[in-house]
């Protein structure tokens, strides 16, 4: 069974995507801030992140530069809500640069988002890649003390 983890500190957006139809066979595991999303990535092998970038305490930034510090990790998709264009890419546009595989606006239409899931399982199922092995400790200091980007 496929692993999705959602990141999103708007619990109504975590709920949308827990009720898709499409999605009742896949383990999907929730987290509202970075430290859960840790504790979560720290005892289950997670095949796809969806992120936020503006999360409360740790912002999804750095969320994904800590993944990328890892040498094996999920595909990455990065979300934004959709305010002001001019300030909105510059933040994808270093998400990308520095870890994530995708970026998607939100408000984002479901078969969107389910479109960008199969193709994610897709890459991991390709390359085989994974993040942490259950058990494995990760350094939460890095994520929950890093500096501001």
């Amino acid at each position: 069974m496929w692993k999705l983890l959602v990141v999103d500190s708007d619990v109504k957006t975590i709920d949308i995507i827990k009720l898709e139809e499409c999605l009742k066979n896949y383990a999907i595991f929730s987290a509202l801030h970075g430290g859960e999303a840790l504790e979560i990535l720290e005892n289950h092998v997670i095949d796809c992140i969806i992120i936020d970038m503006n999360l409360s305490h740790v912002s999804g930034l750095e969320i994904i530069d800590l993944l990328r510090r890892n040498t094996r990790r999920p595909w990455i998709i990065a979300t934004c809500l959709r305010s002001n264009p001019q300030m909105d890419y510059p933040w994808l546009e270093l998400a990308i640069s520095i870890g994530a595989d995708e970026v998607l606006f939100k408000p984002y239409c479901p078969e969107q988002l389910l479109n960008r899931i199969a193709a994610s399982i897709f890459e991991v199922q390709k390359k085989g890649a994974r993040l942490f092995a259950p058990g494995q400790q990760t350094d939460r200091n890095l994520l929950l003390h890093s500096a501001a980007f």
